[in-house]
């Protein structure tokens, strides 16, 4: 029997290809495969099979079971309240609905008593903060209940800060929110690296489901060229990564190509292939992308607003206004031969960085943070 997810799925797609059919049009058909690559690519599944996982905050379960430690990931309204004792970290990611529902201090109040630890994470960019968390005294109690709390990046941190030492009643303001970024799987990642000299010339955009920008990026690497040594002179082709299939119109005229984020395996293997990533964020953001590019060996042009640029991609790190800037950025890594000094420069330099966010970093990192904030609390 058919889902109605499916059933609609399919409809679409019926109704597309005959529209297709009557216009042959090739951006369209991009459009079409993207939107089969969005229903046809769970990209957990496809994590699981391929062995390969993205960044971010499941990351942290994986550094623990690969450091000998048993770890899972729960759905915390799963857990009876005597399981909840069976853990001695329990780790709460503060995204609207688990706030809402005061998860954190309600596994507080269940724990009680014991040595069990219970930390948070802040799960949003801080533009994002009055629709992610529609009830602050509900943000308030968890940032009051939690052992620990830490953050992805600086705007997360001044916000916590603040919240923590000004806002909230008993103020916390012997201790300071520290950033300790979600571990990178980069062992895993690796795998699908590329040697530089067999990447596909490619400039591969970021596309951010929070701030949507399509426009600036089209513009800041619009009609870019590249030296080809038969024709000399290549206009160099634009992907944008990181789109879902019901977003298809966004990129019909201003890219040649798309990468869906949800097709796992064809994400990394299009990825791996380019020579240059682009990321424009508006918004405050630790960001995956840049993470993922370095450990594949692509330099990747941004802005301040981006963490991980900042750390990962300095010498292409450009204010979020210095639109000439970047593009001068994306010249300089298509200058001569691929790959050039400063292309290289680039990409040892990440992936040298980046070498600080692994399973084992990683770990280090957050105990040490936990440690010292039962110290200064005095509860150590």
């Amino acid at each position: 029997m058919m889902d109605q997810k499916s059933q609609g799925y399919n409809r679409f797609r019926n109704e597309l290809d005959i529209f297709l059919k009557s216009v042959g049009d090739d951006k369209l058909k991009a459009a079409v495969d993207a939107v089969k690559q969005y229903f046809e690519g769970p990209r957990q599944q496809a994590e699981e099979e391929s062995g390969v996982q993205r960044p971010g905050v499941y990351q942290w379960h994986e550094a623990f079971n690969k450091d000998g430690d048993i770890s899972e990931i729960r759905h915390v309204l799963n857990l009876a309240p005597d399981d909840l004792l069976n853990y001695d970290i329990i780790h709460i990611n503060l995204c609207g609905s688990d706030v809402n529902a005061e998860l954190v201090t309600k596994v507080k109040e269940a724990v009680k008593g014991t040595s069990i630890k219970v930390i948070a994470n802040m799960d949003y960019a801080i533009e994002n903060i009055q629709s992610g968390y529609n009830n602050p005294s509900a943000l308030y109690k968890a940032l009051l209940s939690a052992d620990f709390v830490f953050a992805q990046e600086p705007a997360q941190q001044a916000l916590l800060n603040y919240f923590l030492h000004h806002v909230i009643s008993p103020a916390r303001d012997k201790v300071s929110v520290p950033i300790v970024r979600h571990p990178i799987d980069i062992d895993g990642l690796r795998k699908a690296f590329v040697p530089l000299e067999e990447r596909l010339e490619k400039i591969v955009v970021c596309w951010h489901r929070y701030d949507r920008h399509t426009y600036i990026p089209s513009a800041v690497t619009w009609n870019l060229e590249a030296y080809h040594p038969t024709i000399k002179v290549k206009k160099v082709p634009i992907y944008i990564a990181g789109i879902s299939g019901v977003d298809v119109g966004v990129y019909l005229d201003l890219f040649d190509g798309a990468i869906c984020y949800k097709n796992w395996p064809f994400y990394l293997y299009e990825l791996s292939h380019a020579t240059i990533g682009y990321e424009y964020y508006s918004l405050h953001s630790h960001s995956r992308f840049p993470e993922e590019c370095a450990v594949l060996g692509i330099p990747v042009v941004g802005n301040t607003n981006s963490y991980s640029i900042t750390q990962l991609h300095p010498f292409t790190c450009h204010n979020p206004l210095d639109f000439v800037g970047m593009r001068h950025s994306l010249i300089r890594l298509l200058e001569g031969d691929y790959p050039n000094e400063f292309t290289m420069k680039c990409v040892d330099y990440a992936w040298e960085k980046v070498q600080e966010q692994g399973h084992k970093a990683s770990k280090m990192r957050l105990m040490f943070e936990m440690n010292k904030w039962e110290q200064v609390e005095g509860r150590k």
